[in-house]
């Protein structure tokens, strides 16, 4: 493993200041959309539901809607409430009362926010998924006065900086400087090399101190990139080929004071760091300091 350049203690807040500390952090998510499809939805006698329901189970399975509570009670009626199928034909066999076609989730939620609402259109016959413990409200405390307090850090020094830290505050490498994307009379793209962002550098660091540490050591298959389970901590959101950048080197967390609506890969222009159609995503999160 690499030698860490310092510790970074966690400041000592007292309890009535968590939420506030929370409220710093917004983690930079997709929203889950709610897309919704139709289906077929029959009504059945008590004395007659157990006879129907293995019927339609055997019959009239739902495919990709099977997390839908498949039967139900109509509080209006007193008769039971089943769901028959995404067509129509043939219900008829089943002896279904009031017939009609409804609306409902096409997808069971990944997200336990959303688990209530989606549930309104018709009952889930699945429980909530765990809370994701990325959100803010979710992580712990000690976690979060840590992020302040290298946040804190990152802000302290009054320029474009960047620094990589572990889980437990150690400090690993650190960059400053880098092109910003804009050029002034002093600086020119013959004079500046624009691959030369404060990430850029960063990794190069890690890089430097990772090849000498290995000189007399084999990597394991699971550590084969820079920042496995490391934290990045920048002064302003990464820009897209920056973002790509943190994918390929599987970085864990990244946490900026600034967002980036020009060039922005974590949010601001593209999302680049929960792109669906890469094969690594990491948590990024925009910080706002007191």
């Amino acid at each position: 493993k690499l030698q860490f350049l310092y510790f970074i203690g966690i400041t000592d807040m007292s309890s009535s200041e968590d939420e506030e500390l929370r409220n710093c952090l917004t983690l930079i998510e997709e929203q889950e959309k709610l897309i919704l499809t139709t289906v077929w939805v029959g009504e059945v006698e008590d004395k007659d539901a157990n006879t129907v329901m293995k019927k339609l189970c055997k019959e009239k399975k739902i495919g990709d809607l099977a997390f839908l509570r498949r039967i139900t009670r109509n509080t209006d009626t007193g008769r039971l409430n089943v769901v028959y199928h995404t067509e129509k034909e043939g219900a008829e066999e089943y002896g279904l009362l009031n017939l009609r076609e409804i609306e409902v989730p096409s997808t069971f939620p990944t997200d336990s926010r959303n688990w209530k609402d989606w549930g309104e259109y018709w009952p889930l016959g699945k429980p909530a998924p765990p809370p994701n413990p990325h959100l803010p409200e979710n992580m712990a405390i000690s976690d979060i006065k840590n992020v302040i307090r290298c946040c804190e850090l990152i802000n302290s020094k009054k320029g474009r900086s960047a620094m990589v830290v572990t889980s437990d505050g150690k400090v690993v490498a650190e960059a400053e400087g880098g092109w910003t994307g804009s050029y002034t009379r002093s600086c020119t793209p013959a004079t500046v090399d624009p691959l030369d962002h404060c990430i850029t550098r960063l990794i190069q660091s890690v890089a430097a101190h990772d090849k000498q540490s290995d000189l007399n050591s084999k990597r394991t298959s699971s550590d084969q990139y820079l920042f496995t389970a490391y934290d990045i901590y920048i002064e302003e959101e990464p820009c897209v080929m920056c973002a790509m950048s943190l994918v390929h080197s599987r970085v864990g967390r990244v946490f900026f004071l600034h967002r980036n609506s020009l060039f922005g890969g974590c949010g601001g222009l593209h999302s680049i760091h929960n792109c669906r159609q890469l094969n690594h995503h990491f948590q990024a999160y925009h910080v706002q300091l007191g």
